[in-house]
């Protein structure tokens, strides 16, 4: 997968229906020697999840700063059913080998486990908004709102 996207392999795989995340995967390295008990799996859903939070040969799913990542906005990919295949992608890491994603902003972890938009609006920050000059906008706003 070093010239491939190994994102863009495993959304095919959601698509036709060959990964199933209640399974635990046989994972292989080609050119490796290595049986996976345990430890592949592991290093494969790191690899996965690093993917997912810095971008994989064009397939950036999250922006923004260090532990304030929040999911790109794309219709291409809400329409193409990425965004269910990145939490099916993180439901399958944690249930097979526990590692969690690493990054993601504390409002939109609050809305990934509960669905509660009041709850994880309680967790927003400015530093979860991606644009710089938004960000920069809001807090004059803020400042200007303290006065």
């Amino acid at each position: 997968m070093l010239f491939r996207s190994m994102l863009r392999d495993l959304f095919k795989k959601f698509k036709r229906g060959d990964l199933d995340i209640k399974k635990v995967p046989d994972v292989t390295f080609i050119g490796e020697e290595g049986i996976d008990a345990e430890g592949l799996t592991k290093e494969f859903f790191t690899l996965v999840m690093n993917a997912l939070t810095s971008g994989n040969r064009g397939y950036i799913m999250f922006e923004g700063g260090s532990d304030h990542l929040v999911p790109v906005i794309s219709e291409e990919y809400y329409q193409s059913g990425y965004f269910r295949f990145v939490g099916q992608l993180i439901a399958m890491s944690v249930l097979h080998s526990g590692i969690d994603i690493v990054g993601l902003s504390r409002a939109l972890t609050t809305y990934m486990v509960t669905e509660d938009l009041e709850l994880a609006s309680c967790n927003l920050s400015i530093d979860d908004v991606p644009d710089y000059s938004v960000q920069q906008a809001l807090m004059e706003v803020h400042v200007l709102l303290d006065k």
